[in-house]
């Protein structure tokens, strides 16, 4: 039976899973939504949304999230509330990105740059809010 254990009375290496499942989801959920984004809408992916880029701004924000969660865990009887609240907020701010009027070397973004970035924003902050607390307070003791 699956029972739910306080995050805080969990080894590091459930937080560590949890973060390597999560981003491994959110990256191969990303990369569906980039190779898809031209067929759906039309719109060409640019340049600076590569392959490369998408793994690694996917996964290390993932991991990072999942390590902020075991440093919560560790100091307050509230971390798994507190960190899916956080990590929700962190996504939905980090939207405001889409919307910036010129891109990071001064060009103007390209049509449809909102609709591609947003839902890879918002994936990886559910990917992180949704199953790094599932792996860490749900299973057996160990």
């Amino acid at each position: 039976m699956i029972e739910p254990i306080p995050a805080a009375d969990r080894p590091a290496w459930r937080f560590v899973a949890g973060g390597v499942l999560a981003a491994a989801l959110a990256v191969a959920g990303n990369l569906s939504w980039r190779a898809a984004f031209p067929s759906i809408t039309g719109y060409v992916v640019p340049d600076v949304i590569g392959t490369i880029p998408v793994i690694l701004s996917s996964a290390l924000s993932v991991l990072l999230a999942a390590g902020i969660y075991l440093l919560l865990a560790r100091g307050l009887t509230i971390a798994t509330p507190l960190y899916v609240v956080g990590c929700l907020a962190v996504a939905a701010a980090s939207c405001v990105v889409a919307f910036m009027p010129a891109m990071p070397d001064g060009t103007a973004p390209p049509a449809g740059f909102p609709l591609l970035t947003i839902p890879m924003h918002m994936l990886a902050g559910l990917m992180a809010a949704v199953v790094v607390p599932l792996v860490v307070v749900t299973g057996r003791r160990c």
